[in-house]
């Protein structure tokens, strides 16, 4: 499940990161602060090497009905907590509250 949960998070951040992470660079230069998620420096070489061969072990093995289901039901969580937790983000730009300096 946590493999699972993992790459539904990855693959929801891909087109979010291939059009933040340069912006993000911007910010970080004219600021001065610090955006290494936002950056996509979220992970090392180890992490990286970790994941691919999760990623390969979990790939080869055969989904049952029920595991599809709750994969299903993971994604749909995800996805709405994804969604509040931008809409609250986004509310605290717009009004100026985060003061990250």
């Amino acid at each position: 499940i946590r493999f699972w949960f993992m790459m539904i998070l990855e693959l929801s951040g891909k087109e979010f990161f291939s059009h933040v992470g340069d912006i993000a660079l911007q910010v970080e230069s004219k600021y001065n602060i610090y955006l290494p998620y936002l950056c996509g420096r979220h992970a090392t070489e180890n992490e990286h090497e970790a994941y691919n061969n999760m990623y390969e072990h979990f790939m080869v093995k055969e989904l049952s009905p029920e595991q599809s289901d709750l994969i299903i039901q993971i994604t749909d969580m995800v996805m709405r907590s994804l969604l509040n937790n931008l809409d609250i983000s986004y509310r605290y730009v717009v009004n100026n509250l985060l003061a990250a300096r």
